[in-house]
């Protein structure tokens, strides 16, 4: 055996490489999986861009609007149709009016909108940093980030349609 300056002997290669198996296999059998840097730290990133704009939707959407970071949009559009007789030839004519009934909410800004994608764009990054490496590790935080950029947009837009559908 080999020893170390105090004359300690050191552990064997075959110590330690049985130590770490072990130590596989009890992480296989718990489910751990670990995550994976890339993956930590674009996740994370993706993650706090749609808590935000998720937090914007919401307060926007429950009339308490976030100022600059909000646009407000009409909800209720109404197709009607205009008729004038003409005063030299005393003919009928009809055209189409849209008029917008005083309802608005207000939906993320465009900024909101760039800033998902660049949040959906960090988490797929993520998911592809972590699957091209040799060991592979969890990529939950990046597809969470990316599943909740595209909620936090997905929102506005489906209360905005069924709002428009309904009335």
């Amino acid at each position: 055996m080999n020893e170390d300056r105090r004359g300690q002997s050191l552990p064997s290669a075959d110590l330690i490489r049985a130590i770490r198996e072990r130590d596989e296999r009890k992480r296989r059998e718990q489910g751990r999986l670990q995550v994976g840097m890339g993956s930590l730290m674009l996740g994370v990133l993706s993650l706090a861009i749609g808590s935000f704009v998720l937090f914007v939707a919401v307060s926007g959407l429950l009339d308490r609007p976030v100022p600059g970071w909000t646009v407000p949009y009409p909800i209720l559009e109404v197709s009607d149709v205009d008729y004038s007789r003409s005063v030299l030839t005393n003919e009928m004519t009809a055209r189409r009016v849209k008029t917008f009934e005083g309802k608005t909410i207000e939906v993320p800004s465009n900024t909101c909108v760039v800033m998902v994608l660049v949040g959906i764009g960090l988490g797929a990054a993520g998911v592809v940093m972590e699957q091209r490496k040799a060991r592979r590790r969890g990529v939950m935080l990046s597809v969470a980030g990316a599943v909740l950029c595209a909620l936090a947009i997905g929102l506005p837009l489906l209360v905005c349609v069924t709002l428009n559908l309904a009335w």
